[in-house]
């Protein structure tokens, strides 16, 4: 007995709308993981220089979440200290924590009285809007082996 495989276009058909759905389904998947990938911590220092020069623009114009957006920049990425520390105090003027005590973490490490005396300041000015934070400042600089 001979089995005979006819190809007819029924057949055909079939399997061609099988591989669509296939494809289909694999690109849905694809798709869905892509759109869960976590965007990386890095993403928000990828900064082209014509970003750089629009921040500084903004910044010097009294924008402090672009003062304090520079200062991230050459804090965590270019690891730029001193533009860091510029752009941390333009920051700091405004009634933000944060810049304050990122400011506070960068000249915790220097023994300059200037320093220690603007360390004392920037408790002094949290204190006022967050007592727990100040508190939590002060017991670092302590810790740390600085006098406020």
């Amino acid at each position: 007995m001979e089995i005979v495989l006819a190809y007819t276009p029924m057949k055909t058909l079939a399997v061609v709308i099988c591989l669509l759905f296939a494809l289909w389904a694999g690109y849905g998947l694809l798709e869905k993981e892509r759109d869960a990938m976590a965007v990386s911590p890095s993403a928000e220092f990828n900064l082209s220089p014509r970003d750089i020069a629009g921040l500084e623009a903004r910044a010097r114009g009294g924008d402090c979440q672009a003062a304090y957006q520079l200062a991230r920049y050459h804090s965590n990425f270019t690891l730029k200290s001193e533009d860091a520390i510029r752009w941390f105090r333009q920051a700091a003027k405004c009634p933000e924590t944060n810049p304050k005590l990122e400011l506070i973490a960068l000249l915790m490490g220097d023994q300059d009285p200037a320093h220690r005396e603007e360390i004392r300041r920037l408790i002094q000015e949290i204190s006022k809007t967050d007592p727990v934070a100040a508190k939590r400042a002060e017991d670092a600089v302590l810790a740390a082996g600085g006098k406020h």
